[in-house]
């Protein structure tokens, strides 16, 4: 007699799968209640990933500074970073506590139209006369010197491009600066250059825009 064999059943694999459901999109429910594909999930890593390089590439290029009629760039949270790094020692090397280098009221009195050529001076004072002759003790404070002076230069080089035009008021206030630098002894007038390169990052900052 030949055996009665009954047909198997076949199993779907996911029993409670529903049949109209499309087998490409991975849905998932949020917390919310909305349904979440899968292809939603790339749309918004790939928005985020690309908002953060769209920031990392402005940290790169640095910020655009206007002067007058001169556009520069430049990296002011590296630059605060590098005069952090100095402060310490350059404010333990100032012991001239009633002088001033840098005059704020005058600075902010910069003639209009003029700011760029005071500003190239400026750091060609600092870059001349400062960097030149700092002598800080600790190699990572020379690195963070030397980084520092190399920025500065940077953006010197950028306002040289501009034509920068000088009037007689902002050259006789370079004098006075260069005046008081020598009256102290250099290594302190020096140290007290650093300490009040916080006077210049301020300025620099003040034509972000």
């Amino acid at each position: 007699m030949l055996a009665h064999y009954a047909p198997r059943e076949t199993r779907d694999s996911n029993p409670g799968r529903d049949e109209s459901e499309s087998p490409t999109c991975d849905y998932k429910k949020t917390q919310h209640g909305h349904t979440e594909t899968h292809h939603d999930t790339l749309t918004n890593n790939f928005t985020n990933s690309l908002t953060l390089l769209v920031y990392l590439c402005q940290v790169a290029e640095g910020r655009r500074l206007s002067v007058d009629s001169c556009t520069v760039s430049v990296h002011t949270q590296e630059l605060r970073r590098y005069y952090t790094e100095i402060r310490e020692t350059a404010l333990a090397g100032d012991t001239e506590m009633a002088v001033r280098l840098l005059n704020r009221p005058l600075m902010k009195g910069v003639q209009e139209g003029e700011a760029c050529c005071y500003l190239r001076l400026l750091l060609r004072f600092y870059i001349e006369r400062v960097f030149s002759s700092h002598r800080l003790s600790q190699p990572h404070h020379r690195r963070s010197a030397s980084a520092l002076a190399n920025s500065l230069l940077g953006i010197r080089k950028d306002l040289k491009l501009c034509h920068c035009h000088c009037g007689e008021e902002t050259q006789r206030s370079m004098d006075s600066l260069h005046a008081e630098f020598l009256k102290l002894d250099m290594k302190q007038a020096v140290h007290k250059a650093l300490v009040e390169l916080d006077t210049i990052l301020g300025y620099l900052e003040g034509f972000e825009h």
